[in-house]
């Protein structure tokens, strides 16, 4: 099966409102056969659409503070049979506690005990995760390089990362170790980084 990334334009990846927070949608680039595979995506929004009309099968994981925006995505999207969906709010994780603590720290202090039972809830909403096709990290966060990590650790062929420009010890980009097998490149004023399984 190829997972090889062919560059296309802006105009054919994807049209979606102007915004920062789906900048990485325009460095998306095609995906052969992308109608055939899945993805996991972290964090949904404005371009959870595009993934919509792209992918086979879109598994949004949402896990935030609220859920006012995951309610109008739900609302927005409700007619696409090729979606599944679930939220929880960061306080059931220990989420809200550890990431205040990281971002009072300026990303020095990192208590990654919490993700144990995040990385858990999203094996329970999705068990066939280590056969998924491509994972997008753009959540709502700042565990954002840990959670690279974990895709990595289970081969996923394709690994999207949002914000990684300058971010890097906040969101913990400067933790990943990258296995031999993989590839990155990045792209955007943001930048969007492609890890891809060789």
């Amino acid at each position: 099966m190829s997972y090889q990334i062919v560059k296309t334009s802006y105009e054919s990846a994807c049209i979606v409102p102007h915004s920062p927070y789906t900048d990485w949608c325009s460095h998306l680039y095609n995906i052969s056969n992308l109608n055939e595979k899945s993805i996991i995506e972290l964090g949904l929004g404005l371009g959870t659409k595009v993934l919509l009309e792209h992918f086979k099968e879109v598994f949004s994981f949402e896990v935030v503070n609220t859920d006012e925006w995951y309610k109008k995505s739900v609302e927005d999207y409700k007619s696409y049979t090729n979606w599944k969906h679930q939220f929880f709010f960061m306080k059931e994780f220990g989420l809200d506690v550890t990431d205040t603590e990281l971002l009072n720290s300026g990303g020095l202090s990192r208590n990654v005990e919490p993700l144990k039972k995040y990385f858990h809830a999203l094996e329970v909403f999705l068990p066939t995760i280590a056969k998924m096709d491509v994972a997008l990290v753009d959540q709502g966060f700042h565990f954002r390089g840990e959670t690279v990590s974990y895709f990595l650790e289970k081969q996923i062929p394709i690994v999207i990362a949002h914000d990684t420009y300058n971010h890097d010890q906040i969101y913990g980009y400067d933790k990943i170790v990258m296995p031999d097998n993989y590839t990155k490149e990045t792209y955007g004023r943001l930048g969007t980084t492609i890890y891809t399984r060789q």
